[in-house]
């Protein structure tokens, strides 16, 4: 798997590209990928396509544009001598070459301060596609497919790659997953898809640990109804909160944030739908510090497997964005998501 390298103007080498020990743009960082385009002299994959950074032994590197999958297996194809037949097998071909990185749908201009997770199912770097393996790109955390694995289809009418539920597969990860800290000042964002199935299901939690999630650090619940509901701490009962409706039929960004919960102070909470101004709405009941959690799982939870709609991007933040920072967020994104 490709290292994934933050972009910013402090550091060379923060700005060049970097598979293994192979880097693009040190010699000539300003030619390298910008903090404002995230891609190597401002080449842009174009809208299902992909760009290729090649190191080679003669002539240097280069850089290739394909616009879709089949324009990829060919190039692939005749780079290697093989006769790759699915996007699949070509991809894993690449993931085993040192000297070879593709890129395709990089996310845009996001918030980036304290980010801990962010999964982009569209992202080859983040989800090979036909894998079990979904890579987040902020903290390098793996994530393993769990059950029957939620099929990877083109969801909505914008045709945008998302994980489609259903009532048995999920997304996991136990190691390091405390870097993801829910407990303290937090953001989640999640892209779902459509709407709930008629029966209340966990769409993203923190395992609980001593006790059960929803009274340790997050668990999110879709409800009937397709609202969502979400809980955090324990003594002397648990604090709750809800937010709004899905869109049944369309890409939904789905935020909450919330204080901290690592004291006894009262925890206070937030819900924003496709970038709006943050809402209050969060009943405090606890007055103890919360037990961290342990593993995060995206799909289900305490409440069981969710079996309809999908989920799209993971966002998680260890502090609590502002109005102009989850509208930020929302901006980037939204045209991957045909809004």
């Amino acid at each position: 798997m490709p290292d994934h390298v933050k972009y910013n103007a402090s550091s060379v080498e923060t700005r060049s590209l970097k598979k293994g020990n192979w880097y693009i743009g040190v010699g000539d960082v300003p030619k390298g990928p910008t903090s404002s385009t995230g891609f190597w002299n401002g080449i842009d994959p174009p809208s299902g396509g992909y760009t290729v950074y090649r190191d080679k032994a003669s002539q240097g590197p280069s850089i290739n544009v394909l616009a879709n999958d089949s324009q990829l297996i060919s190039f692939l194809n005749g780079i290697s001598g093989q006769t790759f037949s699915s996007i699949e097998t070509a991809l894993a071909w690449v993931a085993t070459q040192p000297t070879i990185l593709v890129q395709n749908k990089e996310v845009g201009s996001i918030v980036t301060d304290q980010l801990s997770l962010c999964l982009l199912p569209e992202n080859i770097m983040s989800y090979p596609k036909g894998g079990a393996t979904w890579y987040d790109t902020a903290n390098g955390l793996v994530f393993t497919s769990a059950g029957t694995q939620t099929p990877f289809a083109s969801l909505g009418a914008s045709s945008t790659p998302g994980f489609s539920f259903n009532g048995s597969g999920y997304w996991s990860c136990s190691t390091n997953s405390s870097l993801v800290n829910l407990g303290g000042d937090c953001t989640v964002i999640l892209w779902v898809y459509g709407s709930q199935g008629g029966v209340r299901k966990t769409i993203f939690e923190k395992a609980g640990t001593v006790a059960a999630s929803y009274e340790q650090e997050l668990a999110i619940t879709w409800e009937v109804g397709s609202g969502f509901s979400y809980y955090s701490r324990k003594t002397s009962a648990y604090d709750y909160a809800f937010m709004e409706a899905t869109t049944a039929n369309a890409w939904n960004m789905m935020a909450l944030k919330m204080s901290t919960g690592l004291t006894a102070a009262a925890r206070t909470g937030f819900r924003s739908k496709n970038g709006s101004a943050w809402v209050s709405d969060y009943y405090s009941r606890s007055s103890v510090a919360l037990t961290p959690s342990g593993e995060i799982r995206i799909g289900t939870g305490y409440a069981g497997t969710c079996d309809s709609g999908g989920i799209g991007s993971v966002l998680c933040y260890n502090k609590m964005l502002s109005d102009a920072e989850i509208a930020q967020v929302y901006n980037a994104m939204k045209s991957t998501y045909g809004l």
